[in-house]
């Protein structure tokens, strides 16, 4: 993210609030793209002003502060500034006693109303997206390629969730590795598959995990180049590997999921509750919990290694003309699933469980992730190569690049 540079002198010199305030109203959602606009009102022979903060690129109202004197926009300038200490992290600032997720460079650019009007631009991840014949980089706020690296006849890709690592996979079984942030190769090596159907990564980019349809499963390691070990799996629909790289998941026809050890193969656990196909497996809350989504319309939450359900959601209601669940994830705080059917997605509440949102309506979409702070959904699409940023909490679409006719194999965030 970029770093909030210090308010500009002109910024801290029109003014000052009084110290004393009325309490602020409303909510903060999110902090990206916020215009913040003033109302003056009259009370008790003084100028009142109420600062509205929405959102440039949702409308939201994002939250709202009422303030005497000839600024009162001075506090708000000065939240943009990020603070780590205890109270805070760093990517966050307190507002008037609220955490405010803040991913923006702040910008001052004029009066308006005899007021400062100030500009907060939001700063999207960075996005990659693997298509047929190369491997993208785009920096999503401003809409701009930052790099593009042949890569002919892919046939799987995969983005790690923590670590700015891709990983290509062509015709031929050539696996490559990729550093996003400098675009140079890390390692290189051949599958011994044959024609690879899928490849997962682990969030840090350090092991994966490649299947064919044949069911015969590969684990690589991607700093060495080197070759764990070979199996033959029933459950080889899906695949995932956890947060630290100690477990893999995966999922079949047989309404099973399992839990193994990454350096051994032996199985943790064995899940067998969902009464048709698994058809996704993802770790969730930090490698500690499992998601399994199934062609019966149901998304499962176990607990791992253990293997013991947590939470069972039906989420089939009213969703007939979007197609059975292909894949699902949960949200990094645990309250949200990200649902990819077979034309579009969904956003659900887990408790109480309803849908919010629906996005990329009639896509037919080949990934759909959330972003590592759980702000952003990206998705991609197999026909037209579109890939789309959306919020996660409103679910409107926040930027959007075209594919030109070329369909994407999948789209992830590039964590720098």
């Amino acid at each position: 993210h970029e770093v909030v540079p210090p308010v500009p002198p002109s910024a801290q010199s029109v003014g000052r609030c009084c110290a004393e305030s009325p309490p602020r109203t409303g909510r903060a959602v999110d902090a990206m793209g916020s215009i913040l606009s003033v109302i003056r009102s009259v009370r008790r022979g003084e100028e009142k002003r109420r600062v509205v903060v929405t959102s440039a690129m949702t409308g939201e109202e994002l939250c709202e502060v009422s303030a005497w004197g000839a600024d009162p926009l001075a506090e708000v300038l000065r939240a943009a500034e990020v603070d780590a200490g205890e109270k805070t992290r760093p990517g966050v600032a307190i507002f008037q006693g609220r955490v405010l997720p803040l991913h923006a460079t702040l910008r001052v650019s004029g009066i308006v109303d005899g007021a400062r009007l100030a500009l907060l631009r939001s700063s999207l991840p960075w996005v990659a997206v693997a298509r047929r014949q190369s491997l993208e980089v785009w920096d999503m706020t401003g809409q701009r390629r930052v790099s593009s690296l042949p890569a002919p006849g892919l046939v799987a890709a995969a983005v790690a969730a923590a670590s700015p690592v891709a990983v290509t996979v062509a015709e031929n079984g050539a696996v490559v590795v990729y550093d996003l942030t400098s675009g140079e190769r890390k390692q290189s090596f051949r599958s011994r598959l044959g024609r690879v159907a899928s490849v997962v990564l682990s969030p840090d980019g350090r092991v994966a995990v490649l299947s064919s349809a044949a069911r015969v499963v590969e684990q690589w390691c991607c700093e060495t180049g080197e070759s764990i070990r070979t199996w033959v799996s029933a459950d080889a629909l899906s695949a995932a590997v956890s947060e630290n790289g100690v477990m893999v998941a995966t999922s079949g026809q047989e309404g099973t999921a399992r839990l193994l050890e990454a350096a051994s193969g032996r199985c943790l656990s064995e899940m067998c509750d969902h009464d048709g196909p698994v058809n996704s497996v993802a770790f969730a809350d930090g490698g500690r919990s499992l998601v399994t989504a199934s062609s019966d319309g149901a998304v499962r939450v176990w607990e791992a290694p253990s293997g013991c359900c947590l939470d069972a959601v039906s989420l089939s209601a009213g969703s007939d003309e979007a197609g059975p669940l292909a894949a699902a994830s949960m949200s990094p705080d645990g309250s949200a699933f990200l649902v990819r059917r077979t034309a579009g997605a969904e956003l659900w509440s887990r408790c109480p469980c309803q849908r919010r949102e629906r996005i990329a309506e009639g896509q037919r979409l080949t990934s759909a992730e959330f972003s590592r702070d759980g702000a952003y959904v990206v998705t991609a699409s197999a026909e037209s190569g579109g890939v789309a940023v959306w919020s996660a909490a409103s679910g409107r679409r926040v930027q959007s690049i075209q594919g030109g006719g070329e369909g994407a194999l999948c789209a992830g965030f590039v964590s720098i």
